[in-house]
């Protein structure tokens, strides 16, 4: 039903995830000039991250100012021949002394020639649904 070779790195992407290897993962799969994009843009740098390197810097950021508590990866979730979705739902704490938080986010990844071409990301509002 899916293509064999997008279904393997769908199941890599989850993997890595959900067994704390995702900056490995962006080494071993993401392409050279794979665009990410954040929801939000909270630190006044843009929403767009382009190019692996820059990237596995925002991993390397990530790491520094969060505390993951727990990660919960459902996933994945094919549409058509190019890309895929992974819910994630984290208790997280940021920064030293932070608040605990909980946050649920969606990553659409574009996958082409075999890569991670660009990763989309989709938040949910903090304060939850409108009623």
């Amino acid at each position: 039903m899916f293509d064999p070779q997008i279904a393997s790195l769908a199941d890599k992407v989850v993997r890595a995830n959900r067994e704390g290897w995702a900056r490995q993962l962006v080494e071993e799969i993401y392409a050279d000039d794979c665009l990410s994009i954040e929801a939000a843009d909270p630190n006044g740098k843009g929403r767009e991250t382009a190019g692996k390197a820059a990237i596995l810097a925002k991993h390397d950021q990530w790491e520094q100012m969060a505390v993951v508590h727990d990660l919960l990866v459902e996933g994945p979730f094919h549409c058509g021949d190019d890309k895929i979705a992974v819910i994630y739902a984290m208790d997280v704490t940021f920064g030293e002394g932070g608040t605990r938080s909980q946050l649920r986010e969606i990553g659409i990844y574009t996958i082409a020639d075999g890569q991670v071409v660009r990763e989309e990301f989709f938040y949910e509002r903090p304060e939850g649904p409108a009623d």
